[in-house]
């Protein structure tokens, strides 16, 4: 069954509440980051899944795996717009894969709230959550802020939210 990404959005002055998921991290020119995913600009070898970094609490990316709010995304250099897909920008080459200024909620250069795609009416993390031939793929929703992104979950002894299958990384967890 799918999860809302946030439990609850509210105003830039007040808490944001969060379900259990929970980020992997990379480390990008030696730079740690949090991702929810591994990401191509990760230097070679060096993601760990959020399963890992909750089993390792002295590992230095363990703060990835306490909160999602650290998670940075890309930005589409065409719109401006902070996003998790290349193909939500007007021109998919124009996507940013990493831009610490862009986060799951906001854009923190001016507090705009990310926008998520949608298959019909379900709001989504990418085009691969839609049904095939049921529904169809709308890859900027405004109504679609991070609290209504609907994700999976991998099942590792224990459940956590995962916003693909590349975050179960047991051999056959299921997701």
């Amino acid at each position: 069954q799918k999860v809302k990404l946030i439990e609850k959005m509210v105003s830039n002055n007040e808490d944001i509440d969060f379900r259990d998921a929970f980020g992997g991290g990379c480390y990008k020119e030696d730079k740690p980051i949090c991702v929810f995913e591994p990401q191509d600009y990760c230097d070679e070898g060096t993601f760990h899944s959020a399963h890992f970094l909750r089993a390792n609490s002295g590992h230095p990316l363990r703060y990835c795996a306490t909160s999602i709010q650290y998670i940075s995304i890309g930005r589409c250099s065409d719109n401006g717009k902070c996003t998790n897909i290349a193909s939500r920008c007007n021109d998919p080459s124009s996507f940013q894969e990493y831009d610490p200024t862009c986060s799951l909620m906001r854009d923190k250069t001016n507090g705009e709230l990310t926008t998520y795609g949608s298959c019909n009416n379900r709001c989504v993390w990418s085009s691969e959550d839609c049904i095939d031939g049921e529904e169809e793929w709308i890859s900027d929703n405004p109504a679609c802020t991070s609290n209504k992104v609907e994700i999976g979950a991998c099942m590792a002894g224990h459940t956590f939210c995962a916003v693909s299958s590349a975050m179960c990384i047991q051999p056959d967890e299921p997701y």
